[in-house]
């Protein structure tokens, strides 16, 4: 028998707080989440590859939310809609850090 501590295994879904509820149809599911999933969230445009200052608002508005009752766990659709944020702004602000660093290792290291 193999023995693991409880945070040994934590999971994503632990931590994004996942529900399966059942949605009232016959052996249907719908998976509802207090946080999003990593997948959705790094894929949206408040990730630049870092937590910067515009997740950490996100994340205390949120926060601030569910503790006031106003916020429900939501669907993955619905978080890949809540995460819009500004994607275009977000690209070309990950562009542009990426052509800063390339030239700086470039000058530094090259």
């Amino acid at each position: 028998m193999t023995w693991a501590a409880w945070d040994d295994t934590l999971t994503g879904d632990l931590i994004c707080g996942v529900y399966h509820v059942a949605d009232g149809r016959r052996n249907q599911w719908t998976t509802l989440s207090w946080w999003p999933r990593p997948s959705v969230f790094n894929k949206r445009s408040l990730w630049t590859g870092y937590w910067n200052t515009s997740c950490e608002f996100w994340f205390q508005q949120r926060l601030d939310r569910i503790r006031c009752g106003e916020a429900i766990p939501l669907k993955a659709k619905k978080w890949k809609g809540a995460l819009r944020y500004s994607q275009s702004k977000t690209k070309q602000l990950c562009d542009l850090t990426e052509e800063a660093s390339a030239r700086f290792i470039g000058e530094v290291l090259g």
